[in-house]
């Protein structure tokens, strides 16, 4: 075993989750900051581990995140936290596995066709439904919102991603002062989003969540989504369709507007001057 899987085996046994003698089925799932396996051949549900240095926070944060969450009914599907420990400089996060595939995987190509705008849609609700938590006790989101923005107004507007990103940037500082604070993933992309058949959308990886701007999330998912070659997204507005219909007491008119200019932009390149402009 790597020292990793050995940190996640004897987390597991010291859950009570399997014996020393029958090690558990561990499966690499990838993962950017650090290793992910999906764990099988134990008691009890299918389960996800997450391993990262002992002296990250990364863990301690999502674990904080998901239990809050939990408190809060589970909102946008996240998963279940089981236990967090460590063993020989490892922390691992044990949390339930979600069933199903990420969008990135199911995204059919041809971004107008109806498979993908319903995926679409339902993201947008389950993302939704995260951000109707506006618990001024939720744990704070980390990053620096302004320092961020500064970041990408500073760069010079290319295509698609960076152009986009240079709108997104301009739309949060022009509203900065207008949003109500609610629990936002930080991280929102189709990665992080799960769908199953017969199943709400699930979404994983919270290190970077908790309290912060709504547009963090609503402006990069609409970033993610694929264009036709046109460079027109269908599935990026119902994507901003499916989250304004989620809980609409919850969208502020001014985070709804600053979807729509984000959209605006990737649709009509021509208008990022003048979104640019507004910023002060």
């Amino acid at each position: 075993m790597t020292p990793q899987e050995t940190a996640v085996h004897a987390t597991l046994q010291e859950r009570g989750l399997c014996l020393p003698c029958a090690p558990p089925l561990l499966s690499p799932l990838g993962g950017g900051s650090g290793p992910v396996f999906a764990i099988a051949g134990i008691h009890g549900p299918e389960l996800v581990a997450k391993v990262r240095p002992l002296a990250c926070q990364a863990l301690a944060a999502e674990w904080e995140n998901l239990n809050f969450l939990h408190g809060h009914g589970g909102n946008g599907g996240a998963p279940r936290p089981v236990h967090r420990g460590a063993s020989g400089g490892w922390s691992v996060l044990l949390i339930e596995r979600h069933p199903g595939t990420t969008l990135h995987e199911m995204l059919p190509h041809a971004a107008d066709a109806p498979a993908a705008l319903n995926l679409a849609d339902q993201a947008g609700r389950a993302l939704g439904r995260l951000h109707s938590v506006s618990d001024k006790d939720a744990p704070k989101g980390t990053g620096d919102i302004k320092g961020d923005c500064r970041q990408h107004l500073s760069k010079p507007a290319g295509q698609n991603l960076a152009l986009a990103m240079k709108v997104r940037a301009a739309a949060l500082l022009v509203l900065e002062t207008h949003y109500t604070p609610c629990f936002c993933h930080g991280d929102f992309n189709l990665k992080q989003v799960v769908a199953a058949d017969h199943s709400p959308m699930g979404l994983v990886d919270f290190e970077c969540a908790g309290l912060n701007d709504p547009l963090i999330d609503l402006c990069k998912g609409v970033l993610h989504f694929p264009t036709n070659p046109a460079g027109v997204s269908a599935a990026a507005t119902a994507f901003v369709s499916g989250y304004n219909n989620s809980s609409p007491q919850q969208v502020t008119n001014d985070v709804a507007l600053a979807g729509a200019l984000v959209l605006a932009a990737v649709h009509a390149p021509h208008l990022v001057d003048s979104v640019v402009g507004l910023v002060p």
